[in-house]
């Protein structure tokens, strides 16, 4: 999935099997990206959210310092941003996430970030 200033990327999130255990402090949402394009205009942030009890609520921001892209085909690993999941029980087992593109500077047209998955360890 991509997600650009334009349009958000709603991402299923996999579930933990039941093998893996559960770690020590929480689970926690991961979100993995693939890809990144920065903008022209400027900085942005990529902004994470899920419904909880209904309402749109933000689990978490990551941002990335560098320009370019982040993986060109098969030269750089995926990169990974963990996120503490709320003690709300209506946010505690999200079925998706969104990622939007968010410009700290400037309008954000050009930035695209590539989100490999969302899964709760």
């Amino acid at each position: 999935m991509r997600a650009t200033v334009d349009k958000p990327a709603t991402i299923p999130v996999a579930r933990r099997t039941s093998s893996s255990p559960a770690k020590a402090g929480g689970e926690q949402l991961v979100v993995t990206i693939n890809g990144y394009q920065s903008s022209p205009a400027g900085p942005v942030v990529f902004v994470v959210t899920a419904l909880c009890g209904g309402t749109p609520r933000e689990l978490g921001r990551f941002g990335i310092l560098e320009s370019g892209p982040v993986a060109a085909e098969g030269k750089t690993e995926p990169q990974s941003f963990g996120f503490s999941l709320s003690d709300d029980w209506s946010c505690r087992d999200p079925i998706d996430v969104t990622v939007h593109v968010e410009p700290t500077q400037g309008d954000g047209k050009g930035a695209s970030v590539s989100i490999q998955e969302a899964r709760i360890e």
